[in-house]
């Protein structure tokens, strides 16, 4: 995994309130360096949703539901690779989500996940991009030219990066006053500080 240098800067609180705004506090226990144990939980299950797992938690049936669920259906092995990725973060960060809860908290839930093909594997420490200063960028619904655009990063926007580097992809969430999600390549703003005014860890 490739993570950029990051320089600390002094930040003025005009980008400090962009940070937080970028990555909203999460609902404690708080894990993963901006992701809420129940985030972890959501993106986790949101990959056996996709593949047709119906759910015998109340939470799990209050957040995805089983209409047109398979008894027996299980994720291929892309998705059950990515929901042990998921699974080995909580268990690092000792979540316990509450299964018997009949509503979801975390933020990312409420992201527009539609458009999303693949679902990003989260990273242990996430980080923020103020004010993007490189060339525009494509964003993708899944870690390849071909997938369809969701999206565009564009010089003077600020992104968080919320994905572990896939074969030269992450994924992140642009700030743009409502949701621009999708999977951006990295090289060669991502390894080049000069790239954003500020990186934020």
């Amino acid at each position: 995994m490739r993570i950029p240098s990051f320089r600390f800067l002094p930040a003025p609180l005009s980008a400090l309130i962009l940070a937080a705004m970028l990555l909203p506090a999460a609902p404690a226990p708080v894990a993963a360096g901006g992701f809420g144990c129940e985030s972890l939980w959501f993106m986790r299950n949101l990959i056996a949703h996709r593949a047709g797992v119906c759910f015998g938690t109340p939470l799990g049936q209050a957040t995805f539901g089983n209409a047109g669920c398979v008894a027996g259906a299980a994720p291929g092995p892309d998705g059950a690779a990515r929901m042990r990725q998921i699974a080995g973060i909580e268990r690092l960060f000792g979540c316990q989500v509450d299964t018997e809860a009949r509503a979801l908290d975390a933020w990312v839930a409420g992201w527009d996940w539609s458009r999303i093909e693949t679902v990003p594997t989260a990273r242990e420490v996430n980080a923020s991009c103020m004010s993007y200063q490189g060339p525009a960028l494509t964003l993708h619904a899944a870690p390849r030219d071909a997938a369809p655009v969701t999206g565009t990063l564009q010089a003077g926007l600020s992104l968080g990066i919320f994905s572990e580097e896939e074969n030269g992809w992450i994924f992140v969430r642009v700030d743009t006053g409502s949701d621009n999600l999708g999977w951006v390549r990295t090289a060669p703003w991502f390894d080049d500080i000069t790239s954003c005014e500020m990186w934020l860890p």
